[in-house]
């Protein structure tokens, strides 16, 4: 015969002495035996939902069990209300032997029926439900939600090698605040990514994430607490992977050590795209040999990624540099152009050739080269039109001489 009792959840706090817990019954006291059973065999019984209570308030169903002869993964007990389930607990999630069931209230009704139905295994051949197990209404923090704990990349895809920022947010949607600890990487996982080298930011956080800031009639979270900490990795290879999760610990209303994970983000890490081009412009026109050329150097990057630590050593052959031959750029962003003057010479007349090396440290394409600039310096040469002029005065000169000649 099912037992059918009626529990009345207390709607005021009982006192400051009793914490969060607004109200709470066990099983024993509503004149439950504890079950044993090697069968899936349910208990079941229906409480009436106090309506001054809302969703701020919590009800908790606490399930004591114990599994015979050893606790195993594959046996589990089942928690359903008003026919929906809640959820299959597996034998190794039991903490000291208590599982915490949150009720969700979009299932509750005026009365409500709960099942607890055990379901052994092969190895965990016998569980026993003990009467112990107790309905408590609670205000408690509550990261439940899809996105109470979630990691994200900032910005767009991490590029080899160029520094990524990588946020870590909590969000309690609970009535009260909690106290935790957060760890930047599980780090049982620690090996799994030594792809990632972790560049500054925070890697361990003790704070307080605050309770639900606003609320709607029914106590439904509107605006959660909120606590984040960043941190910022450098990826060392162009491979897909995922970054380890985020760990946060704190201790519930049992005084029960509540370990949470984040989900695990996955990107490939790209090849930055190096688009450099460096020319020269001579802006001295024709030269004689040991006239001094003024040369400008412009680098400009094509790229849309920006690019740091450029050095160019220009290439001179015979060519005289007035002052340096190097120069250096500390960053250099997409489609901005830098440029640097000199000055350069040759003491013998003809064409010589200036050329530059760009170097890169911080990507793997770590060399690149100028346009070529061809510089003429010419020698010292009589002009052809002194050269004509000169012709033509020893031409007539020797026909006034033939003419007079005739004359005599």
């Amino acid at each position: 015969m099912k037992k059918v009792l009626y529990i009345i959840a207390f709607a005021l706090l009982l006192s400051s002495a009793s914490a969060e817990i607004l109200g709470e019954k066990t099983f024993s006291s509503l004149g439950f035996e504890s079950l044993v059973t090697e069968s899936q065999k349910c208990i079941e019984w229906q409480f009436r939902e106090n309506h001054d209570l809302n969703h701020a308030i919590y009800p908790v169903l606490s399930v004591h069990a114990k599994f015979y002869p050893i606790t195993s993964d594959d046996a589990m007990v089942r928690v359903l209300l008003n026919g929906e389930l809640v959820g299959d607990y597996a034998a190794d999630e039991f903490l000291g032997e208590r599982i915490r069931v949150d009720l969700p209230w979009e299932y509750m009704a005026e009365i409500n029926a709960v099942k607890i139905c055990p379901k052994p295994s092969n190895v965990t051949t016998k569980i026993e439900i003990l009467n112990d197990s107790t309905l408590s209404y609670l205000l408690k923090p509550d990261f439940s939600m899809e996105d109470s704990f979630q990691e994200s990349l900032i910005g767009e895809t991490p590029m080899l090698r160029e520094e990524s920022t990588v946020r870590v947010v909590l969000r309690n949607y609970g009535s009260e605040d909690a106290e935790i600890s957060l760890l930047w990487r599980k780090e049982s996982l620690e090996g799994e990514t030594p792809e990632i080298a972790l560049v500054k930011g925070d890697v361990e956080l003790d704070t307080v994430i605050p309770k639900c800031a606003e609320r709607s009639e029914i106590g439904r979270c509107l605006v959660p607490g909120e606590g984040r900490f960043d941190y910022v990795i450098k990826p060392l290879r162009t491979i897909e992977m995922r970054l380890l999760p985020a760990v946060a610990t704190f201790y519930n209303d049992f005084d029960e050590e509540i370990v949470l994970e984040t989900n695990r983000p996955e990107f490939t890490v790209t090849e930055p795209e190096i688009k450099i081009e460096a020319f020269f412009i001579n802006k001295s026109g024709v030269l004689k040999a040991g006239e001094e050329a003024l040369i400008e150097l412009s680098v400009k990057n094509n790229g849309k990624n920006i690019l740091r630590n450029i050095e160019a050593d220009l290439i001179t052959g015979d060519l005289k540099i007035i002052g340096e031959g190097k120069f250096q750029i500390s960053s250099l962003g997409s489609d901005v152009v830098e440029s640097f003057s000199f000055k350069t010479t040759a003491e013998t007349p003809g064409v010589y050739s200036l050329n530059c090396k760009l170097n890169y440290e911080d990507y793997n394409a770590v060399e690149s080269s100028c346009v070529p600039l061809e510089i003429e310096f010419q020698g010292d040469e009589i002009n052809p039109a002194i050269i004509g002029g000169g012709a033509l005065l020893i031409i007539a000169l020797i026909v006034f001489i033939y003419i007079w000649t005739r004359r005599v």
